[in-house]
């Protein structure tokens, strides 16, 4: 056996060293489309889920006040479906033992008042009527009471 020296890029041809370094710099320009493409994938994959999500919470408002909260207490990412995306069956059902278990983040339910009265603050006032015309002809309207002076 004879011991020979490694051959390096520069005890090549001419030809071979140009070659060598055509193709390094092709490699690097792949390296960096690669890496950008990547993050790029990245970007439209946490905007997608983000979407997601949204479309999720916005599932929620009829159960808790602030669809948010979900995030806060329930560790969301036990809400994925099986192909990773937020399961809004799953977020349903989290907001609605959140609401059972903290009742104070979950809507309150509207009191019964008399006869479509509505309760506010302990007392119970007749439902107003929010059309203009139909305030003005049956004297509701706050204006009318002001022009009056009953108010």
């Amino acid at each position: 056996m004879t011991d020979t020296a490694p051959e390096t890029v520069d005890s090549l041809p001419s030809w071979a060293q140009k070659v060598i370094g055509d193709l390094r710099s092709e490699a690097a320009t792949n390296r960096k489309a690669a890496t950008d493409a990547q993050t790029e994938r990245d970007t439209y994959r946490d905007e997608l889920a983000g979407i997601a999500t949204k479309t999720a919470l916005d599932g929620l408002t009829g159960i808790l006040a602030d669809p948010e909260d979900l995030a806060r207490y329930v560790d969301t990412t036990d809400l994925l479906g099986d192909d990773g995306k937020p399961d809004p069956g799953k977020y349903e059902q989290a907001a609605r033992d959140l609401a059972t278990e903290r009742p104070h983040l979950g809507i309150p339910p509207k009191p019964a008042g008399r006869s479509g009265g509505e309760v506010s603050g302990g007392r119970t006032e007749l439902a107003r009527p929010t059309d203009t015309a139909t305030q003005i002809a049956s004297g509701t309207a706050d204006f009318v009471s002001l022009v009056q002076g009953t108010n």
